[in-house]
């Protein structure tokens, strides 16, 4: 009988052992798991805030499930906005192209999103805060996730170009 309590005193500590072990092994891969989580959110930031640095143009960083947009100060321009996030962005977006142009970038941006095409480069005007429309040269990267190879993201930058149209057409104009 001895040997028995001894049998299951063991058994009962060696299930407390192996708890307090794997209770151990998944708290640290909790607190990796978060503590790589937020390092992958501060090295985004960290990459956001460079791209904005050398961009020369509006920066786009948008979620397409969501439709939520986070922009540069160069792209408020565009999209007036007192913050660097934009709900609805799509839509936002799309009611400033130029009517002449509207259909066509609606047409292309269709076809991308719904294509395994990751790159989009296209132009039209854009009506900005200033409500003057404005040549741009839109260049878009779209991710798409790897197991449905949807669209899940468009990273983008808008650049003016309007000096350059402007000064070809007086070119041309000679």
């Amino acid at each position: 009988y001895d040997l028995l309590e001894k049998i299951q005193s063991f058994k009962g500590l060696l299930f407390v052992s192996i708890s307090a072990i794997i209770l151990y092994f998944l708290s640290n891969k909790f607190y990796t798991d978060m503590k790589l989580s937020h390092q992958k959110s501060e090295m985004l930031e960290q990459s956001f805030a460079a791209l904005n640095e050398a961009a020369r143009g509006g920066i786009i960083d948008l979620n397409l499930v969501t439709e939520t947009a986070t922009i540069n100060e160069k792209m408020k321009f565009f999209i007036p906005s007192s913050s660097a996030i934009v709900d609805n962005f799509i839509s936002r977006y799309y009611e400033r192209i130029h009517p002449d142009d509207k259909e066509r970038v609606l047409q292309e941006y269709t076809d991308i999103i719904n294509s395994q095409n990751d790159i989009w480069k296209t132009e039209y005007s854009l009506l900005a805060s200033d409500n003057k429309y404005y040549h741009v040269v839109n260049s878009i990267y779209i991710v798409h996730d790897n197991k449905t190879n949807q669209a899940i993201q468009l990273i983008g930058e808008i650049q003016d170009i309007s000096r350059l149209r402007t000064l070809q057409a007086n070119y041309y104009d000679l």
